[in-house]
């Protein structure tokens, strides 16, 4: 009885330590996505920034309203890239090496409509 009470035993520690080594693994790399949205909740825009070599940006116009939606990579006021999508099919990309900077999305339509986040 004892010996099949440590057999079981034994399977759930080993269990439980696999369990804990998966969750325990190195942080993947920090993708980070903006969504922008009028005063509605109505989504005008979204930018992505995906962590690679080089770094790579998306930004995605959802509305066809004849506004389009402008997507820069700063570091403080000085713009280090930017791209612009407007209501065709698909998204715009860019893609350089960048570090402490952040992300801003603005809609080209009526308004002061922006979102940032910091990357």
């Amino acid at each position: 009885m004892f010996t099949k009470l440590m057999k079981r035993a034994m399977v759930v520690c080993a269990l439980t330590a696999s369990i804990m080594v998966g969750l325990t693994a190195p942080a993947q790399a920090a993708n980070k996505t903006i969504i922008l949205s009028d005063s509605d909740g109505r989504q005008l825009g979204y930018m992505v920034f995906y962590d690679g070599s080089p770094d790579k940006f998306k930004v995605c116009d959802t509305q066809r309203d004849g506004y389009s939606v402008t997507g820069r990579v700063m570091r403080g006021n000085a713009i280090l890239g930017e791209t612009s999508d407007g209501n065709d099919k698909g998204c715009n990309t860019m893609a350089f090496r960048t570090s402490g900077t952040q992300m801003r999305l603005w809609w080209n339509g009526p308004g002061n409509i922006h979102t940032f986040a910091n990357i």
